[in-house]
């Protein structure tokens, strides 16, 4: 969590690198069974996404399959 607040601070709130940030950290909470801290991470880095990404861009792509990842496991 760290590496997002350096992030937050020295790019703001709306950068693909924040966005990547947060969808990795999803991914680890994700593998660690951390569930509800996952979506939160995944979710941050889907409304960044979103926001100042292309819709073809493959960081977008991942986060959408991190959080279909995400809703398979959770049923």
């Amino acid at each position: 969590e760290k590496a997002i607040t350096i992030k937050e601070v020295s790019l703001g709130k709306k950068h693909p690198l924040l966005a990547n940030g947060y969808n990795n950290i999803g991914l680890c909470a994700l593998e660690l069974k951390l569930n509800d801290l996952a979506s939160e991470y995944f979710n941050q880095a889907l409304e960044i996404g979103i926001k100042v990404l292309r819709e073809d861009n493959p960081l977008l792509a991942s986060i959408y399959f991190n959080l279909g990842t995400y809703n398979q496991r959770m049923g």
